[in-house]
């Protein structure tokens, strides 16, 4: 699963003008943890707490593949439990809009590896 992980998800810089935290008074750290660096560069033992909820969509899409390897490494952790509930479409529909806010940003190959991984983890 890492390795597929890794080649679906090239590394490139977070994308520019797109918001990291979703607007709120107090994001728990997220902003300070992230702040703007390549998804490779955070370390699992980083993200293993990591609330997802601040995270926008634009940052959800982009560091998935550092939560997922996180997800993998710490499987008993908070993220681990977190990142199932994110990854498993409202009501089974991928339109939702919380959902495709962020899944209609992933290429065809990367969401095939989602569902893989939710599969792996019964998910989906």
């Amino acid at each position: 699963m890492r390795d597929a992980i890794l080649a679906a998800f090239p590394v490139q810089p977070f994308p520019a003008n797109q918001a990291l935290i979703t607007d709120t008074y107090d994001d728990e750290g997220t902003g300070a943890l992230f702040a703007r660096r390549n998804w490779d560069e955070l370390e699992a033992a980083e993200l293993r707490n990591t609330s997802l909820v601040f995270l926008s969509p634009a940052a959800f899409a982009y560091y998935l593949p550092a939560l997922l390897l996180a997800a993998l490494e710490y499987p008993d952790s908070n993220l681990a439990g977190n990142l199932c509930q994110y990854l498993a479409p409202p009501k089974g529909d991928r339109h939702r809009p919380s959902f495709a806010a962020w899944w209609d940003r992933l290429s065809a190959e990367q969401q095939s590896v989602l569902v893989n991984f939710s599969k792996g983890n019964s998910i989906w």
